[in-house]
C-alpha cells in the first residue's frame, strides 16, 4: 500500500514575510541569539498568533490603527501569575514589529 505524504499547506503571507525578514537578518550578520530571542520569539511567538486570531494574513494590512490594536492587546495580556506583561516586554514585542514592518514586512 503505497505512503501517504503529508502535504504542508503554504504559509500565510505575513508568516513567510516574517521568516524572509529573519533570513534578512540572519544574513546581515545579527547574532544567533538576538534573532531568537529578541526577534524571532516576538514575531513568530507573539504577533503571528494574533495575527492569525485577527484574520492578517498579509503584512501590508498592519495599518497604524492595526499597530494599536496589537499595542492595546499586549498591555491587557497576562502572565501566567495573573501579573500583566512588564512595560519593557511589551516595548520589546512592539520593537521588533515595527522593525519588522519597517525593513519590509509591508511589501508582503
Amino acid at each position: 500500500m503505497p505512503k501517504l505524504k503529508l502535504i504542508k499547506p503554504p504559509a500565510a503571507p505575513v508568516a513567510q514575510s516574517v521568516e524572509d525578514y529573519l533570513l534578512a537578518c540572519r544574513s546581515r550578520g545579527v547574532k544567533p541569539s538576538t534573532i531568537k530571542d529578541a526577534y524571532g520569539y516576538p514575531l513568530r511567538g507573539v504577533l503571528l498568533p494574533w495575527c492569525e486570531r485577527e484574520g492578517i494574513r498579509s503584512p501590508s494590512a498592519a495599518d497604524a490603527r492595526t499597530l494599536e490594536r496589537f499595542a492595546s492587546e499586549l498591555r491587557e495580556r497576562r502572565q501566567r501569575d495573573g501579573r500583566p506583561l512588564s512595560e519593557n516586554t511589551v516595548w520589546t514585542y512592539l520593537k521588533s514589529t515595527n522593525q519588522y514592518l519597517a525593513l519590509g514586512g509591508r511589501r508582503g
